[in-house]
């Protein structure tokens, strides 16, 4: 790459981009896990007896990256590092209001679901074996 104006080359092959990675992550220490630390996850959530429609449910295993996943019509599938996990759970209401109509701005979506099930986590998983299924029963 030349910098115009000045007399710099700098030139960066694909080893020194992939070992900077390497070391990149290495450093921040939350790589994903490899294929075989990880278990694929299913299941259902409720919040005050009703399917959540749309959310994102969220895995925190300490030393990994978070996983997340969407949640559809009450549903999720997700892989995620072995291990005891915090579960975070969103759930997104569309809200409108009089401003967007003298605006012309678009709705916003809003998390309906209380701290303690996502912010303020409360929620556990021990994750170990593969394919497991885990429903989460949300109440007000």
């Amino acid at each position: 790459m030349t910098i115009p104006g000045l007399n710099i080359t700098a030139r960066f092959s694909p080893f020194s981009v992939s070992a900077l990675a390497m070391m990149l992550c290495m450093l921040i220490g939350g790589c994903s896990a490899g294929p075989g630390d990880m278990v694929g996850v299913a299941g259902q959530i409720t919040f005050d007896g009703k399917p959540v429609e749309k959310g994102e449910i969220r895995f925190t295993v300490p030393g990994h990256a978070t996983e997340a996943s969407r949640i559809e019509m009450g549903k999720y599938e997700a892989n995620v590092p072995k291990g005891k996990s915090d579960v975070e759970i969103f759930a997104y209401r569309e809200v409108k209001s009089s401003e967007m109509a003298i605006t012309g701005s678009e709705p916003i979506n809003v998390n309906y679901i209380p701290a303690k099930y996502n912010k303020e986590t409360t929620l556990t998983a021990d994750l170990q074996a593969a394919n497991k299924s885990l429903d989460f029963t949300l109440s007000p």
